[in-house]
């Protein structure tokens, strides 16, 4: 009776099926033993945290795409004279108010063609598009601590990043940078919650307010 419990155990116990690798000519492969629970923990654990660094850098990835289709989505425009948004006259029309119209600018012809491409409407689209021109533009130095091995800031993900640029929209370059001393070192090991008091009371530091209370003077 012993001896059956202990099997039925040991085939309850949880597996890893790692990959083997085809034995050379006369080389015999070892069985692989049991793996513990603790081990499977561990190495599950890993691979959580990898996956979490690599979404990282795929939303660093995808604002700089996106940032690069917005700039070139004027090579649409069937009129090499052309200046997306300047104005276009009509044939034959007089009346400028009427008889006239402006090209669609860069974002309205990268939105179209990236929300067909990726089964989006054209608002969220146009929304994706200006938030990677905005981000890649003013808040490159967070933007690459989405690196999880950056230096000198890294960590970042891309929720913090959206907490980042929502306190410090309104703020100078100059305050932008204090700021960005005070709590881009702490982006790898601050919660989002505590990575939000931080910023907010970095912004009070730096300039003496919040911008809620500086949108509402």
């Amino acid at each position: 009776m012993r001896t059956r419990n202990k099997v039925q155990a040991e085939r309850t116990q949880p597996r890893l099926d790692l990959p083997s690798t085809p034995a050379d000519a006369g080389e015999t492969l070892q069985p692989l033993g049991p793996v513990t629970k603790a081990e499977t923990f561990a190495a599950t654990l890993t691979q959580l945290v990898d996956i979490e660094h690599a979404e990282a850098l795929l939303y660093r990835e995808k604002l700089a795409l996106r940032s690069i289709l917005l700039s070139t989505a004027d090579y649409q425009l069937i009129d090499p004279s052309a200046v997306p948004g300047a104005s276009r006259r009509h044939a034959g029309a007089d009346c400028p108010d009427i008889g006239s119209d402006t090209w669609l600018q860069n974002i309205d012809l990268a939105a179209a063609e990236l929300a067909a491409a990726t089964h989006i409407s054209t608002g969220t689209a146009k929304n994706q598009l200006a938030t990677a021109s905005y981000y890649t533009r003013h808040y490159a130095v967070a933007v690459a601590s989405l690196d999880p091995d950056g230096d000198p800031y890294r960590g970042m993900s891309a929720h913090k990043l959206d907490l980042f640029t929502e306190h410090t929209t309104d703020l100078t370059n100059t305050e932008l940078e204090k700021v960005t001393v005070r709590v881009l070192p702490h982006a790898h090991t601050d919660t989002p919650g505590q990575f939000a008091r931080r910023l907010r009371k970095a912004v009070i530091a730096v300039t003496g307010t919040t911008k809620q209370q500086e949108r509402r003077a």
